[in-house]
């Protein structure tokens, strides 16, 4: 099937043929200005194939020396078209004069064909490169934010045992400051009970054994002295009963 590469290549040896073809005409009478203008034509269009190909082949590469179904037809159509107006006038010139004109219209037409097929080729590829770029693009972009998403979970998922073991150590530190206070207080609270009981049974072995006093009605003596307050009670109640017998 060949490539489009290949198609272009055999254009432009239709281009070269026509040249030989008028070298011939020229050889058979007397050269013309139509002669003249004809292979000027032919090679200034295939000059501009050429170069519009290289340019192509340049910037799109082995894509577009590739071609697509596309391309290579219409670059074979150009071809065939071309070999066949030659043909027939290799076949004519002898017989009838050779129509000049209508030779240089048809080389033109087909190096306008010829450029507009590799232009809507290259823009294809170009379009087909761009999409092909972009999904690449995307696709890193995607494969990079998978990684960087899986980065940030790990990242959390460290740091929330990180703050789970702190949580935990802080509270263990704080039971076990909880701990130390309470056996500090219950120690304390052990101590001033027994400090208290030894107190307590300190001031009952100085002080002896306590009696229970009662008060006493006193008289005055006449010489300022307190005598037993009973004694005065006896007389006053014997004195009572003595008088009443």
């Amino acid at each position: 099937m060949g490539s489009f590469g290949d198609s272009v290549r055999a254009l432009l040896d239709t281009y070269g043929r026509c040249l030989k073809l008028l070298k011939g005409l020229r050889q058979a009478g007397q050269p013309s200005d139509a002669q003249s203008s004809l292979g000027s034509s032919i090679r200034s269009d295939r000059a501009k194939i050429r170069r519009v190909y290289s340019s192509g082949l340049e910037h799109r590469g082995a894509t577009f020396e590739k071609g697509d179904a596309a391309a290579r037809s219409s670059m074979r159509r150009l071809v065939r078209r071309l070999t066949s107006k030659l043909a027939s006038v290799m076949q004519t010139f002898a017989r009838q004069p050779v129509d000049y004109g209508s030779l240089e219209s048809m080389v033109n037409s087909s190096r306008r064909d010829a450029i507009r097929t590799m232009t809507d080729l290259s823009s294809r590829v170009g379009s087909r490169s761009s999409l092909l770029s972009i999904s690449t693009t995307k696709s890193h972009r995607s494969s990079a934010s998978r990684r960087q998403g899986r980065k940030t979970h790990a990242k959390k998922k460290e740091e929330g045992k990180q703050s789970r073991r702190s949580s935990r150590s802080t509270q263990r530190s704080t039971q076990k400051h909880q701990a130390r206070d309470k056996r500090v207080s219950m120690a304390t609270m052990s101590s001033d009970s027994t400090k208290l009981g030894e107190v307590r049974r300190r001031q009952g072995s100085e002080l002896g054994p306590q009696r229970v006093t009662y008060p006493l009605y006193m008289s005055h003596r006449a010489d300022g002295e307190r005598p037993y307050a009973g004694s005065e009670s006896r007389r006053k109640w014997y004195s009572f009963w003595r008088n009443s017998s």
